[in-house]
C-alpha cells in the first residue's frame, strides 16, 4: 500500500482494510472492497493492472460475470481534498474449465491399419480424458489421443472425448471413423466350355468398399475397354479360347481374381437338300447348319474339279436356306466351306 499523500492543511485518507485477493470461477461474480478513513469526503477509483477502470468509483467494485480477461491485479485509489492513497494489490484468479482448442477429426482407415483421434484443451489445472465410441466409454482410453490399432469393421462409427478439470467438463464434437474394406472377389468368374456362336457373360461377385474399378485380362494381358463389372463375349469363336481374370481396385487396394478358362468347341455343320428337294422353275434350294457368327462360302461346280465361289455371308441363325437359280446348267454341284 502506498503511503498517504497529503496536502497542506489536512490529512489524506487512510486505508483500514485493503482489498483482498480472491479466486472466482468462470462466469461467477467477483467483488472487491476497501475500507478507508478520512476527516473529509472520499472518492474512489479502481484500477486493473495499473489502468483506471471506467465507472469503478465506489468503495466496492463488482464483476458480475467473470471471464478469463478479468484475471489480474486490482488496486483502488482513495482520495479526499487533502490527498490520496493507493491500496495494495489484490489478485483476481480465474480458474477456467476446459475449452477444446483441437477437436477430433473424421478418419478413414484401411482394414488392419492404425489410426489416431486427437484432442487438445485449454483451461486451468490438469485435465482428464475419456473417449467414447458410439456413446459408450472406450476401456482405458484416457489420454488426449486415442490410438486404434489393427482397425476392424467393428470399430467404425462415431467417436468423441469428454475433457474435465476441477472447474468443469466439456464433450467434443463427434468424429466418425470409416473402415475401408479392401476389394475381394467373393465369387470369381467360372471356367466354361462353350459352343462357338453363343454369347457368354463373365460376372463375378465382388465385396469391399465401393466404388470399384475393373480391368479384365485375357491371358494376363488387359482387354481394351473391358472396364465394366461384367465381361460380355458375343458370338464366341475359337479365338476366345484362353484364360480370363479380373483386376478389382478400390481406395483400399487391388486384387486379381482367380483364372477362369474358356474352351470353345465348333459343332460340325451339316449340308442337306430339303426333303423333298426343292427343284422348280426358280432353281434349286438346299439348307445347312453352321455356328452363329461364322462366315461361309458356297461353291458350285459342274465337273467336281473346278469349284467357283458363288455366295459369301455370315450366319445369324444356325440354319441357312440357300436358293440358286441354276439356269443354263445340265447339272450343278454345291459345297459349303465354313470359317469361324
Amino acid at each position: 500500500m502506498l503511503a498517504p499523500r497529503a496536502c497542506f492543511g489536512g490529512a489524506a485518507p487512510v486505508i483500514i482494510v485493503p482489498p483482498i485477493s480472491i479466486t472466482v470461477l468462470f462466469l461467477d461474480v467477483a467483488s472487491f472492497s476497501v475500507l478507508a478513513s478520512s476527516f473529509s469526503i472520499m472518492t474512489y477509483q479502481w484500477r486493473k493492472d495499473g489502468v483506471d477502470i471506467p465507472g469503478a468509483t465506489s468503495a466496492t467494485y463488482k464483476i458480475l460475470s467473470v471471464s478469463a480477461p478479468d484475471a489480474g491485479t486490482y488496486t483502488v485509489k482513495v482520495s479526499n481534498a487533502y490527498g490520496y492513497i493507493i491500496s495494495s494489490g489484490a489478485v483476481l484468479t480465474v480458474p477456467l474449465p476446459p475449452v477444446l482448442s483441437l477437436q477430433p477429426q473424421n478418419q478413414a482407415a484401411i482394414l488392419g491399419q492404425n489410426t489416431v483421434f486427437s484432442a487438445a484443451a485449454d483451461g486451468s489445472g490438469t485435465f482428464s480424458y475419456q473417449w467414447n465410441h458410439n456413446g459408450t466409454p472406450v476401456l482405458n482410453a484416457t489420454n488426449a489421443s486415442l490410438v486404434l490399432s489393427n482397425v476392424q469393421a467393428s470399430l467404425a462409427g462415431d467417436y468423441s472425448v469428454r475433457v474435465a478439470n476441477s472447474y468443469g467438463a466439456i464433450t467434443s464434437a463427434v468424429a466418425s471413423l470409416t473402415v475401408l474394406l479392401p476389394p475381394q472377389v467373393a465369387t470369381p468368374p467360372q471356367t466354361l466350355s462353350l459352343t462357338a456362336g453363343n454369347d457368354t457373360v463373365l460376372s463375378p461377385n465382388v465385396e469391399g468398399t465401393a466404388p470399384f474399378s475393373y480391368q479384365w485380362l485375357f491371358n494376363n494381358a488387359p482387354i481394351s475397354n473391358a472396364t465394366n463389372a461384367t465381361l460380355t463375349l458375343p458370338h464366341i469363336t475359337t479365338a476366345a479360347i484362353g484364360n480370363y481374370s479380373l483386376i478389382l481396385t478400390n481406395v483400399a487396394g487391388a486384387i486379381t481374381s482367380s483364372i477362369a478358362s474358356i474352351n470353345v468347341t465348333v459343332p460340325a455343320f451339316s449340308l442337306a437338300a430339303d426333303i423333298p428337294p426343292v427343284i422348280n422353275s426358280a432353281g434349286f434350294a438346299f439348307q445347312f447348319n453352321a455356328p452363329v457368327g461364322s462366315s461361309y462360302v458356297i461353291y458350285a461346280s459342274t465337273d467336281l474339279t473346278t469349284w467357283t465361289p458363288i455366295y459369301t455371308n455370315t450366319t445369324t441363325t444356325g440354319n441357312i436356306l440357300f436358293s440358286d437359280a441354276a439356269t443354263n446348267f445340265h447339272a450343278r454341284l454345291y459345297r459349303v466351306a465354313v470359317r469361324e
